[in-house]
């Protein structure tokens, strides 16, 4: 882990107070300023005197208490970073200008991974329910192992669904920051917990929450605001009505960044969200490198083209052409249904088609 500097462990030692809202500590940032702030691991007395002055008694006599201890504001500071392999403050220079040019920037992210990550110079939100039809899981991982793979840093969540195909696709490039909307040790269910360190191997993890801190219901549209602000512009993988990527797609557009959306007909649940954006200007994009170009990029590598055999090729053509049933299929191929059913298993191990229902879709065509 880093040496912090003086302004980084006061900034620290703030953000360890558990129980006291965000608001409070940014209010008291705002007023003090750096060099206020570097005086309160020394001499609390301005902080106890704030929380006073701002009606909240009771945190004022605690924190008179605490501090009257000896190595209070290490100890503080340890149990905050418990969990990390390093943070990066409000002060730290590496710090990401996007995220602080936000209206409620986090204090501290507390990181496990490579925190050179947060300084990408291009990164994209890919967000996604829980619960969304494969095809549109294949085209989340398809675009985010293609903007990985040309540098683009993807970001996103870790729950299953829509974030976890973005992990399974950004994750072999490096490219890949997810962000937790709890503390670093506080990940459930345990598959969970082993994704967070493979992740880290390769990627980044972070999260503004402390250690212990756990992942409630009121801290994901919390977490979404980084994600937002992180980013230079957010893909709607899926989403429903109620859907809290919803409030990703909100703080992107509220911030001025960009929305794009997977294109989603009618009748499917986790396609209300993104057709609502699109219908509100939000622009549709079916390939990585179409949010490249948006992004003002041109591609440099050459998405590697799955080879198929004769059989393979033609069974592909006539799913792409509309007959994905099995039975359309049989009646176009010819082939006996053992022999189809091993073909479509190739086709899908390729990445080329995906079922849907009671039939297949093709994902390309070559």
């Amino acid at each position: 882990m880093r040496k912090f500097t003086e302004t980084e462990r006061a900034l620290l030692f703030l953000d360890g107070f558990r129980g006291l809202e965000y608001k409070y500590k940014k209010a008291f940032l705002d007023e003090a300023g750096e060099d206020g702030l570097k005086e309160i691991l020394r001499s609390p007395g301005d902080l106890v005197s704030f929380f006073g002055e701002m009606g909240n008694e009771k945190y004022a006599s605690t924190l008179r208490l605490a501090c009257e201890e000896k190595g209070f504001g290490d100890q503080m500071i340890a149990r905050s970073l418990a969990a990390a392999d390093d943070a990066v403050t409000l002060f730290s220079e590496d710090y990401p200008e996007r995220l602080k040019n936000i209206p409620a920037p986090p204090l501290v992210l507390y990181c496990r991974g490579n925190v050179r990550l947060l300084g990408a110079e291009s990164a994209v939100g890919v967000v996604g329910s829980r619960k969304m039809l494969p095809s549109y899981l294949a085209k989340t991982e398809e675009i985010s192992r293609e903007l990985s793979a040309e540098g683009v840093c993807v970001v996103t969540g870790i729950a299953e669904g829509g974030d976890r195909a973005a992990v399974d696709g950004a994750l072999d490039g490096g490219n890949l920051i997810s962000v937790l909307p709890g503390g670093l040790d506080c990940v459930y269910p345990s598959f969970h917990a082993s994704l967070v360190d493979r992740i880290a191997e390769k990627g980044l993890v972070c999260t503004e929450q402390r250690a212990g801190t756990l992942p409630r219901n009121y801290l994901f549209p919390v977490r979404n605001r980084i994600i937002a602000g992180l980013t230079e512009g957010t893909l709607v993988a899926g989403g429903g009505e109620n859907s809290g990527v919803r409030h990703t797609a909100g703080f992107a557009l509220d911030y001025g960044r960009e929305v794009w959306c997977l294109p989603y007909g009618l009748g499917v649940s986790s396609g209300r969200l993104p057709i609502e954006l699109v219908k509100n200007g939000a622009a549709v994009v079916e390939s990585g490198e179409e949010i490249l170009f948006a992004l003002g990029k041109e591609k440099k590598t050459e998405t590697a083209r799955a080879e198929t055999t004769e059989e393979e090729a033609a069974v592909l053509k006539f799913v792409a052409e509309g007959n994905g049933s099995l039975d359309g299929l049989v009646e176009k191929t010819g082939l006996a249904v053992p022999r189809l059913m091993t073909l479509l298993g190739m086709l899908e191990l390729k990445g080329l088609c995906v079922r849907e229902g009671d039939g297949y879709r093709a994902l390309r065509t070559k």
